[in-house]
């Protein structure tokens, strides 16, 4: 609650990654090698200068926005330990300086500045809130100071999002134990028109295992608009199954539950795959 306390009451959107999960999935097993090969100068470079891999301590993000392009973001970051972080940030600044780059870290309590760059809107800004918890707080191109992050980290229950019982209510009947899961608002500039259907929220989760099993709800005016939406995606559906690429899809559903429209996917490696193939013809992909 401490994080959702400290995220603005109008916050349009949350989302939350437990990479724990993912990295113990066979899924990730099978294509990080691929995805750590396109990272792997910097990776080595971090490695060498700050002594561990940083995909290996991250365990958790929890992140609350609003905005297009999260213009204002709440970010928790969990699982660096607060000494060899600092270490890292320390010896980071040495090595800019002897480069003769401008780095400057400061430090002053829990909360750490650090830029490598004259534009002030390019410094990483952040605070301590455990010795494995470090918040950074997003304001348009810069991160938010001092004085917003001591507030933010102050918040207490009934704050924020603790404050909304609408949102409360949604995250109660959210899977937040899964690998991935979020919470957006229907009305936030971040759905725009990606979205087919008219929405008061969305809401689900994602597990991670050998393949993907994720369970998507909208949340909609009226159980009879629920029962329309899920009759008309479900048809929708049903013309895609029975085209070419309808096994990728085989273990998609549509349903109404109340005032929701549920839609369920598991897909295993092998349709993840055939999407990555697919993907790669239209100029992506491994």
């Amino acid at each position: 609650n401490r994080a959702l306390a400290a995220m603005p009451k109008d916050s349009e959107f949350i989302i939350g990654v437990d990479f724990g999960k993912l990295r113990g999935s066979e899924l990730f097993k099978k294509y990080a090698p691929m995805l750590m090969a396109k990272a792997t100068d910097d990776l080595a470079k971090f490695k060498a200068t700050c002594g561990f891999d940083p995909m290996e301590k991250l365990s958790g993000v929890i992140v609350g926005a609003k905005g297009r392009q999260m213009d204002q973001a709440t970010i928790f970051v969990r699982g660096f330990e607060r000494g060899p972080a600092m270490d890292c940030l320390k010896k980071r600044e040495a090595s800019e300086k002897t480069a003769g780059k401008p780095a400057v870290l400061t430090v002053d309590g829990d909360y750490v500045e650090y830029t490598e760059d004259a534009d002030p809107n390019e410094a990483l800004r952040m605070m301590w809130v455990d010795d494995q918890t470090a918040l950074i707080i997003k304001a348009g191109e810069s991160t938010a100071g001092k004085d917003v992050l001591v507030a933010a980290a102050a918040a207490k229950d009934g704050d924020g999002l603790t404050g909304s019982k609408a949102f409360t209510d949604l995250l109660a009947k959210t899977h937040t134990g899964s690998a991935l899961w979020f919470v957006i608002k229907g009305d936030s500039p971040m759905v725009g028109m990606a979205s087919m259907v008219k929405f008061k929220a969305m809401y689900g989760s994602v597990d991670v295992g050998a393949g993907i099993a994720a369970e998507l709800r909208m949340w909609m005016s009226s159980a009879d608009e629920a029962k329309s939406t899920s009759g008309e995606l479900s048809k929708q559906l049903d013309q895609v199954k029975s085209s070419p690429f309808g096994g990728m899809l085989s273990d998609v559903s549509v349903k109404a539950d109340g005032e929701d429209v549920v839609v369920r996917i598991k897909l295993s490696q092998d349709q993840l795959q055939q999407m990555i193939k697919l993907a790669g013809q239209f100029g992506g992909g491994f």
